[in-house]
């Protein structure tokens, strides 16, 4: 399936709940990338710890997307990336499509922080 229409059947899935507020567009395209690649990850992962962070890593995104808060985006590009790139260094493994992933997010994903910086 083209990660385009994975992206658009997740989306439709996910609900919003009315008292948060609406994660913006672009962070939620980013983070489905993300979630995707991260499955992707953990599929041909053959080292049990490292696909058991990428799975924790990966059970988050949709209630970030869900419930989007910037601090709890914050946490997880500060702290849980950090710590499955961390594990990944440890295990001598390599999440390069993962981390491509996080490189074609990183510009949209830091705007975003930085306006939780300047509130």
């Amino acid at each position: 399936m083209p990660l385009s229409d994975f992206i658009a059947r997740l989306s439709c899935r996910l609900r919003l709940k009315s008292s948060c507020p609406a994660c913006p567009p672009a962070i939620a395209e980013a983070l489905l990338d993300i979630l995707y690649h991260t499955l992707l990850c953990i599929r041909h992962c053959p080292n049990l710890r490292l696909a058991r962070v990428a799975a924790s890593h990966a059970h988050n995104i949709p209630a970030l997307i869900s419930t989007y808060d910037q601090q709890r985006l914050r946490m997880y590009w500060t702290a849980d990336r950090n710590y499955l790139l961390r594990t990944a260094a440890e295990e001598g493994e390599n999440v390069g499509g993962l981390l491509e992933a996080w490189n074609r997010h990183a510009a949209a994903i830091e705007r975003e922080l930085s306006y939780l910086c300047t509130e």
